[in-house]
């Protein structure tokens, strides 16, 4: 079955040992809504400040709104990947073991189902990880593309967001991506068993267990380190 070295590992989530999302990027945006909170309090001062007509403080205060929303979702978003990486040590044991057990007695129904059981409940956890990074990423976007809009309108002197948004948003999208990665590895682990495929067909020869914990148990101490210091 194709495969390559990082199969079931973090993958994107693990940049040269450290998680994908920066610290510095998200401390950008931690003063971008800090920023935004001083907003004038009534519409009538935010148009004399920004000296617009119409609806435009609307889409002002949709993009403040937004962003810090998405900002303050890192934490549960973080929260699932570290539950993940918690959960991988006891995961991959069970996995490893049983796999073993069932390509030595192949035809063994309750085994095959055992394996099947321990790799769905990882790739519900995985899933679940996979829906919410990609719905972060998206909004995170959308609410990234109106702050371009807010710019280029010069709604509001002195709400210059780009900058600030495009280093924490390229983090948030790799997350997305590499999540979306490590459910595809799941999700041909368990075709693989489903299909009662040739025990010599080992989907985990090469794989070294300790070494993927390892890079599990390498994200979580990097993703904790990462939300102390985000909740500073």
């Amino acid at each position: 079955m194709p495969r390559d070295a990082d199969f079931l590992s973090p993958r994107e989530l693990l940049v040269n040992d450290g998680f994908v999302c920066k610290l510095a990027s998200f401390r950008k945006l931690r003063d971008l809504c800090i920023r935004n909170e001083k907003l004038p309090d009534s519409d009538d001062e935010l148009r004399q400040q920004a000296g617009f007509e119409g609806l435009a403080h609307n889409l002002v205060r949709k993009v403040a709104g937004g962003l810090n929303y998405e900002y303050n979702n890192t934490d549960a978003v973080c929260s699932i990947a570290l539950n993940l990486c918690s959960a991988a040590p006891d995961d991959y044991e069970k996995i490893f073991q049983d796999m073993e057990a069932l390509r030595q007695d192949p035809d063994n129904d309750s085994r095959r189902d055992k394996v099947q059981n321990e790799i769905k409940d990882r790739k519900d956890e995985i899933d679940l990880l996979k829906h919410q990074a990609e719905s972060w990423s998206s909004k995170f976007r959308a609410h990234s593309l109106d702050a371009e809009d807010c710019e280029t309108k010069n709604l509001l002197e002195g709400f210059v967001m780009i900058d600030d948004l495009q280093d924490a948003l390229q983090g948030v999208q790799k997350m997305a991506g590499g999540a979306g990665l490590i459910a595809d590895d799941i999700a041909v682990l368990l075709k693989h068993v489903e299909a009662h495929l040739d025990p010599d067909d080992d989907p985990l020869d090469g794989l070294v267990e300790a070494t993927l914990v390892r890079k599990w148990m390498n994200l979580e101490k990097d993703v904790n380190d990462f939300l102390d210091a985000y909740k500073e």
